[in-house]
């Protein structure tokens, strides 16, 4: 079996070298697909979704699509390259559709094909290691076809080789340590991030108010609402501290 760490399996599939991959374990930073996510199917957008956030809120990682696994021992084994058809993938629609389902989206996240010219075609998803600070949160999974609920929350993170739900337990107590820190959000407050969570049933385009410094994001939105009212646009960029100031152009 061969061994390989994070750097080495992202710096072969950006060689275009895929077949390097096989036989190596699934893991806590690394997970292959036999075939694309379907996207035609609101399942499947929530998949793709929650596989990379999940990854997003577990350092970071690698999603492989095509290349099937093998149990072996317990352990699912990278095994064949299945190979990709090109026309069957739309880059830049799984590039939005993460931005869009995910929030805040993943800093860096890339979106890639790795085509070693002799019949080995994949795409990969790299995630790299996001700031431990932020959580990444998806729309909770719907049980029947429809549109997805935007008035719901669910967080899922990489444990060894697969994917798991945050417990509700779990969840509720870091969201009091978030009210016990900053306070609960004003009624102006909630009334944005509603505003923003329902376009046409997706989340606002662009920089949201306070993204990029989640530990002050609640203040961000405070001044926010105080400066709005003289005409304030939205964000053109995500915020960003420079000494004690929190600042968002």
């Amino acid at each position: 079996m061969p061994v390989m760490d994070l750097e080495a399996v992202r710096a072969a599939l950006r060689a275009h070298n895929p077949v390097a991959l096989l036989e190596l374990p699934e893991g806590q930073w690394l997970d292959a697909k036999g075939a694309p996510y379907e996207l035609r199917d609101p399942h499947g957008v929530e998949e793709l979704a929650k596989d990379v956030a999940a990854f997003a809120n577990g350092g970071g990682g690698v999603i492989v699509v095509g290349i099937t696994t093998r149990l072996e021992q317990r352990r699912e084994i990278l095994d064949k390259v299945s190979c990709v058809g090109r026309a069957s993938v739309d880059l830049d629609q799984w590039r939005k559709l993460i931005r869009q389902h995910i929030t805040p989206a993943p800093r860096g996240t890339s979106v890639e094909w790795s085509d070693d010219r002799q019949g080995a075609c994949v795409v990969y998803i790299d995630i790299p290691a996001q700031d431990p600070g932020c959580l990444f949160v998806v729309a909770a999974p719907t049980v029947k076809k429809g549109a997805p609920r935007t008035d719901t929350v669910a967080v899922p993170v990489r444990e060894a080789d697969g994917t798991h739900w945050l417990p509700r337990t779990e969840l509720q107590r870091l969201l009091s340590n978030g009210v016990a820190a900053s306070g609960m959000p004003t009624a102006q407050a909630l009334a944005e991030l509603l505003r923003e969570a329902v376009v046409q049933g997706q989340p606002a385009a662009g920089p949201q108010i306070g993204q990029g410094l989640p530990s002050r994001q609640q203040e961000i939105r405070e001044a926010y609402e105080q400066l709005r009212t003289e005409g304030l646009g939205r964000p053109v960029g995500e915020a960003y501290a420079r000494g004690p100031a929190a600042i968002q152009e």
